[in-house]
């Protein structure tokens, strides 16, 4: 799950939804992480990961799919007639220029052929919006998306990383940037977490006929202070 300082007990989480994984770990602790809170809060939990060895070294007692996650959301997630309260988005791998050439990046890719798959940067920004997408039509309220492997160009403050194309969508559809790792961060470490429906915080209730969000709610990146 990186190295994200985000603490899930801080944010409404509607129990109405489920607790999406798309891009099981790899060693991370994402899995369990979220496994942890669903359990604690009597709440759904799915990982899905297209890579049968990840999936296969899943606890028996976390529910897994093996599947790309746009086919889980287009042929099995409807006729669960579920919703989906917070995704966590950290699937199709990207090649930062940073790490470009590495020999885990080669085994990456030497992983993906093998499963039928062109590993590029172009198809998991793709991927990860059609995943967003497809999330957002079965939303709760409140929702959430985090994005994991995502930054903000210090020197023109656009996106790059897996969200690239998330971050742009998103912010036209009505969702707003809670948190964010700092300007500066190593590439991979960064994060963005996207919120679309209504706030419950009370400075948030507190300023609804002003037309504005308390400062939990901002846009921007977060030095990791927040109001709650």
């Amino acid at each position: 799950m990186g190295k994200y300082r985000l603490d899930m007990n801080d944010l409404d989480i509607s129990q109405d939804g489920i607790i999406l994984e798309i891009g099981s770990e790899h060693g991370g602790g994402s899995t369990e992480k979220l496994y942890d809170y669903a359990e604690k809060n009597d709440i759904v939990f799915f990982t899905v990961d297209f890579d049968s060895q990840i999936i296969n070294r899943l606890p028996k007692n976390i529910e897994g799919y093996n599947c790309t996650g746009q086919d889980f959301l287009r042929a099995l997630f409807p006729a669960m007639d579920l919703k989906i309260s917070f995704v966590y988005l950290d699937n199709f791998d990207y090649e930062f220029p940073e790490i470009k050439g590495k020999p885990f990046v080669k085994r990456q890719k030497k992983r993906y052929d093998i499963l039928g798959v062109k590993m590029s940067n172009d198809a998991s920004e793709d991927c990860h919006l059609e995943q967003a997408e497809l999330c957002h039509l079965y939303r709760t309220n409140p929702f959430y998306i985090m994005m994991d492997d995502t930054y903000q160009r210090e020197l023109d403050s656009e996106y790059e990383g897996k969200g690239a194309k998330v971050i742009p969508w998103a912010l036209e559809n009505g969702y707003t940037i809670t948190e964010s790792e700092k300007f500066g961060c190593n590439p991979w470490d960064g994060y963005v977490l996207l919120r679309h429906g209504t706030c419950k915080h009370e400075s948030c209730l507190k300023k609804a006929t002003e037309g504005a969000l308390c400062s939990y709610h901002h846009y921007g990146p977060m030095t990791g202070e927040n109001d709650g």
